[in-house]
């Protein structure tokens, strides 16, 4: 009959849905599922919370400095032209990435990685891995060598970095897809 949420400073805020848009490492989920099971509703609500979602990939966001590094062949040389934006895959390793300017001075890019690539498992219920600098430092280990365009490779956008993070990416769980809905009369 719809959703009651009572706030750390004390408001009630009352509403037919509640949507935690609060990242892959959701309080909101976490809580309401803590709420289902404590008044006996542990499935299929509870246990949906913790399972319909499950970490398959990870995904390193970066900024670099558009030019390369210092005492490289091409040192001072931009990487990409302004208002420029790549994306490439690759199948054999099954990563993809992109990088974009639009920024002066700067060049954002990412990659998706799978999770097992980085010595984890598929992670199939909550809570999704939590990545460090190690598992960043694994990524380019492994995939540094490739090159979003013929003229530069991760290494080299990792070369003149600026800050980097590896964060879980959650995807459906197919077992949790409805087969079908049945129509209303």
């Amino acid at each position: 009959n719809g959703v009651t949420v009572r706030t750390d400073k004390g408001n009630v805020i009352e509403g037919s849905i509640l949507v935690g848009a609060d990242g892959v490492h959701s309080t909101v989920r976490m809580l309401l599922a803590e709420q289902l099971k404590a008044a006996g509703k542990t499935a299929p609500a509870e246990n949906l919370s913790r399972t319909c979602f499950r970490t398959r990939y990870a995904c390193l966001t970066a900024t670099s400095h558009n030019e390369f590094a210092p005492g490289s062949k091409k040192s001072g040389q931009p990487f990409l032209q302004e208002s420029t934006l790549v994306n490439t895959y690759f199948p054999r390793e099954q990563v993809g990435g992109f990088a974009v300017t639009g920024i002066s001075g700067k060049i954002f890019w990412a990659i998706y990685i799978p999770v097992e690539s980085l010595g984890r498992p598929q992670v199939p219920e909550y809570p999704s891995p939590n990545f460090g600098q190690a598992d960043i430092d694994e990524a380019m280990r492994r995939f540094g060598h490739l090159r979003l365009t013929p003229e530069f490779s991760l290494n080299d956008l990792n070369a003149n970095l600026m800050g980097a993070s590896l964060l879980a990416m959650e995807d459906i769980n197919p077992a949790f897809v409805p087969r079908a809905i049945p129509a209303r009369t």
